[in-house]
């Protein structure tokens, strides 16, 4: 008699023990989560021209044009009514410079230079450039000047320290706009790559805040409806909060900055975690109505420790293969994402099986949402229709697979934000007010200054200056041709006399040039900066309008007929990198996902020692990316940086509930003997939480689909997609494909086949405190 009763209380002392350890390590990891988890949402920036190895040649690139010239951190500045006669215009320009200090952070000067219509009018239409009014006008239109030839603007360029802290820079350069303008910040007209990060620094900073408490509030009273207790469903939502913190704090202890792409790592954390809580409940539940609370536990540890281990582990392995990659956001968000959860999972496994000794949840059959009787009827449907949905999936899988071709991303600032909002409208008023806005920056370096004389390299950048024009997209070009007289490009070639007299003519106006940041006086060779200037409303592929560039300008030097290695020319500017770096995330994200695919087909080689099998059953994992990513192609929707990263949250997803799946599947297969009954009852028992694990998540997630800011919305879309996806091929395709698979030593299950883990007999729910 006291044997049993000796086992369950050294069972209940020995789990007991390992809560209260556990708890001890969170009370140590809490302080540290909170103070990392706030420092790193408010530390929030993305800088994607940083993501990149600094030995990337296009990295060098870009930063040797800062060095050399300047970056493309540029901010206008405009207002209605705003005119070359406005001398409110010329005062802000004085008045900027004479403030060039951050309030909060005196030893920032955050000011590089301040262009103003007016001001470089004045500048062009004095010595030693000398143009007329008419002249000086025409060659800043679209730039400082309007088509109307009266509109003007403002343009700040911040210096490296200033666009690092562009908020309070941005904040200082609105204060002084309004004091000087009488314009309120609703009335002032910005744009500009930094007061674009700014505004998507602030959306991402209102998803987390906002949508995210939103999102747990959700999940948490789901939780409560799916495992009908309270004090269980709080406890797992409170430790998937704690696994969001950890990898919020781990970001900022390990000195990086939260962005697009680490942004996606809590929740990733969160919905894995539930989900590992779901499923351990539900081999609780599974037991509890055939043994007492404390036995119906152990049981449960027996039956499910393994398989929530070794899901987790799996898809740590799975993530940590990102850490190879060559972009240093997606390497840490696999390495941050991988210890997050392994820490998560081993505190839920540390705690959960105690609380459910303390508050044990007795469920009526009636109280199921979804019941084991109907999913065990699912299940036979499954079974008996093998074939079919064998053959629709793969039908599937190809169809959509081909929209993988046609994917395409986006990093239009534009195209992030609603068109009322106040980003865009500002966008469309200097666009039609002044002209486009986004930059794209070639630069011209002679490497060997006999190959070509002064007034040939102004010749060459003349002709290079005219062929932009051309290009369809550019709008405008500034150059050094602008800032000189029309003599020298256009009479450079003529007796000696009138060239001598040109580069006299060249010379005095050299430091204008200069100052204007156009040309740059190397050691190596001089460099001639060319910058045509894009519509950012157009939604451009600014890849391809590099391309036509490219082609462009090479066929112009090939036309030189020069001595090789004399001249080159670099293609750079902020949103071509950014669409580079972009595109290599792509490349580089597609080439993790197949090693961790590779990583995760071994594990589950592991755990069902059939090679085939296993094989059949990894490419079924891809399923969630290929269709969801496949049909975005289909569609033509855009992609960003944070929807790419969604591929790891499905993988992550789909890894969890097989590994559930076929772990419950093989014990099943050893004690029944007979594979496809073992499938009906793995449906029974696995489908339940794969469909509340789908519910709480999915909804969660949903509700980011309701921020007007459009990455937040396409996230949580995306990830509500992918759950529903891997719900579909986990609980409907999986069980088909391992029916086909032992289809040869398996006759057709009796529909009266009894079913061990059925309703049982209905039970008062018990919670006892």
């Amino acid at each position: 008699m006291n044997g049993p009763t000796d086992h369950t209380e050294l069972f209940r002392r020995r789990v007991q023990k390992r809560a209260w350890v556990t708890l001890a390590l969170i009370g140590l990891l809490v302080p540290f989560v909170i103070v990392g988890a706030i420092r790193s949402i408010d530390g929030m920036r993305i800088t994607p021209e940083k993501w990149m190895s600094p030995t990337n040649p296009q990295r060098r690139a870009f930063e040797e044009f800062r060095r050399n010239f300047e970056g493309n951190d540029v901010v206008d500045v405009s207002w209605e009514g705003c005119t070359l006669g406005d001398p409110k215009l010329l005062l802000l320009q004085n008045e900027l410079m004479a403030r060039n200090t951050l309030p909060d952070l005196p030893e920032v000067v955050p000011f590089e230079r301040v262009l103003t219509g007016p001001g470089v009018l004045e500048q062009m239409t004095s010595p030693p450039l000398g143009l007329s009014t008419e002249d000086a006008i025409q060659r800043l239109t679209g730039v400082l000047v309007g088509p109307d030839q009266e509109t003007s603007c403002a343009l700040v360029v911040l210096t490296y320290d200033g666009n690092e802290a562009r908020k309070k820079s941005l904040e200082h350069l609105l204060n002084v706009s309004q004091d000087v303008t009488g314009f309120s910040e609703e009335e002032l007209i910005v744009a500009g790559p930094p007061h674009d990060g700014v505004a998507i620094d602030a959306e991402s900073l209102q998803g987390i805040n906002f949508y995210g408490t939103l999102s747990t509030l959700v999940a948490a009273i789901l939780c409560i409806v799916c495992l009908r207790s309270w004090r269980i469903s709080g406890l797992i939502i409170g430790i998937a909060c704690l696994g969001q913190g950890l990898v919020l704090a781990a970001v900022y202890f390990s000195g990086l900055t939260l962005d697009a792409v680490l942004i996606v790592a809590p929740p990733l954390v969160f919905v894995l975690t539930v989900s590992a809580g779901v499923h351990f409940c539900n081999y609780y539940f599974a037991q509890s109505n055939l043994l007492p609370p404390i036995p119906a536990v152990e049981a449960a540890m027996r039956e499910g420790w393994a398989p929530c281990c070794l899901a987790a582990i799996t898809t740590a392995v799975g993530l940590s293969s990102l850490s190879v990659s060559g972009i240093a956001p997606v390497a840490a968000f696999g390495r941050i994402s991988a210890c997050g959860l392994l820490v998560t999972v081993t505190i839920l496994i540390g705690v959960l099986p105690d609380a459910l000794c303390k508050w044990p949840i007795r469920k009526k059959a009636s109280s199921n949402l979804f019941s084991a009787k109907q999913l065990h009827w699912f299940g036979g449907v499954v079974v008996r229709h093998s074939v079919p949905i064998t053959l629709i999936s793969v039908v599937g899988i190809i169809s959509l697979g081909q929209g993988l071709r046609s994917i395409r991303t986006s990093v239009d600032a534009t195209s992030l934000f609603a068109s009322d909002t106040k980003i865009i409208t500002d966008y469309q008023w200097l666009e039609e007010k002044i002209g486009p806005s986004v930059p794209v920056e070639v630069v011209v370096h002679i490497e060997d200054d006999d190959a070509l004389s002064l007034s040939q390299q102004i010749e060459l950048i003349s002709t290079i200056h005219s062929a932009l024009k051309t290009v369809p997209g550019i709008d405008s070009v500034l150059s050094a041709r602008s800032f000189l007289p029309e003599e020298v490009w256009t009479e450079s070639k003529g007796p000696l006399v009138r060239q001598a007299l040109i580069r006299r003519r060249l010379h005095d106006s050299r430091d204008l040039i200069e100052e204007s940041n156009y040309f740059y006086p190397g050691e190596n060779g001089d460099a001639w900066r060319l910058t045509g200037r894009v519509r950012a409303t157009e939604g451009r592929s600014y890849g391809e309008l590099q391309s036509k560039i490219e082609a462009q300008v090479e066929e112009i030097l090939d036309a030189q007929e020069l001595p090789p290695n004399s001249v080159r020319a670099e293609y750079t500017g902020m949103m071509p990198l950014i669409e580079s770096v972009q595109v290599m995330i792509m490349h580089d994200l597609f080439w993790s996902l197949l090693t961790a695919f590779g990583l995760i087909g071994i594990s589950v080689l592991l755990v069902l020692r059939q090679p085939g099998l296993a094989l059949m059953v990894t490419v079924l994992n891809t399923f969630p990316v290929i269709v969801t990513f496949g049909a975005m192609g289909l569609l033509s929707v855009p992609i960003d940086i944070g929807s790419m990263m969604t591929a790891g949250v499905a993988m992550g997803i789909a890894v969890d509930d097989t590994i559930h799946f076929l772990c419950f599947h093989r014990m099943k297969s050893k004690e029944l003997g007979r594979s496809r009954e073992a499938i009906i009852e793995s449906v029974a028992v696995c489908g339940a939480a794969m469909l509340q694990t789908t519910l709480i998540c999915a909804a969660s997630m949903l509700v980011f689909a309701l921020s007007a800011f459009v990455p937040t919305r396409q996230f949580g879309l995306l990830m509500a997609s992918i759950l529903m996806i891997a719900l579909l091929s986990d609980l409907i395709t999986l069980p088909a494909l391992l029916t086909l698979w032992n289809r040869s030593s398996d006759s057709e299950p009796h529909p009266s086949s009894s079913c061990p883990i059925g309703d049982g007999e209905e039970q008062q729910t018990v919670v006892s405190g």
